[in-house]
Formats: C-alpha cells, structure tokens, sequence
C-alpha cells in the first residue's frame, strides 16, 4: 500500500512540475491591444491601437501593415508603415523603446506582448 502511495505521488509531481513548465512555454495568444507610437524623421507623432491575439510585436506589427513580411521574418526593421530609415544614405535607423522609455534590448520578434503594453519607434539619425 505504502509503495503504491509513493508512486502515486511521484506521479501526480512529474505530472505538477510537467504543467508548469508547459504553461509557462506556452505563447500568449489571448485578445490585446497594444499602443505602438510611430515618431518620424519630422518628429510627427503616429498613434497605432493594435488589436490582435499575437504574441511578439513583431507579428503584431505584421497583422496591422505595419511593417512587411521580409522585415517580420528577419525581425530587422527598417520600414514602418512606409517610412524608410536609410543607414547607408544618412545613418538613419528606427530605434524601440518601453512605455518607461528605456531602450529595448530584444527585437521585434523577441518582444513579448501583454493586454496595454505600448511601445514607441523612433526615427533616429546616427
């Protein structure tokens, strides 16, 4: 009685431990919206309310239009709704950044997202 106690409670551990981690894996792809502000080289400000059940700002942004395919595949933006930053021409480059403002350290593709995040791409020279 007593091992089939022991291995019942091994079981049901592995069984714990093995929920955990899955659902911690597991992307998010419940309904959020998500404010992306666009600020271009002439310093206008574009508001973008994204509705969407992705999980990355890169698949969100790719939903919208904002961005293409080639960019949403390879998570190297250089066109955000039209707007081209040229590095070759003017060392021109969109920059990302948190709703605290603090420079993100993960691409579009790595950028988890959550019901309310914003996020803000700035058109930068140099």
């Amino acid at each position: 009685m007593k091992k089939g106690l022991k291995v019942l409670s091994m079981l049901l551990v592995f069984m714990f431990v093995f929920a955990v981690i899955a659902g911690c894996s597991a992307p998010d792809t419940s309904k959020k919206t998500v404010t992306l502000t666009v600020v271009y080289q002439d310093e206008q400000e574009e508001e973008f309310q994204i509705e969407t059940n992705a999980a990355t700002l890169g698949d969100a942004m790719y939903e919208k239009g904002l961005i293409n395919k080639e960019e949403h595949d390879s998570g190297f933006v250089t066109t955000i709704n039209g707007v081209y930053a040229d590095w070759d021409a003017d060392g021109a480059w969109w920059a990302l950044y948190d709703s605290e403002g603090n420079s993100m350290a993960t691409g579009i593709s790595d950028t988890k997202i959550a019901d309310k995040d914003s996020f803000k791409f700035v058109y930068t020279i140099g």
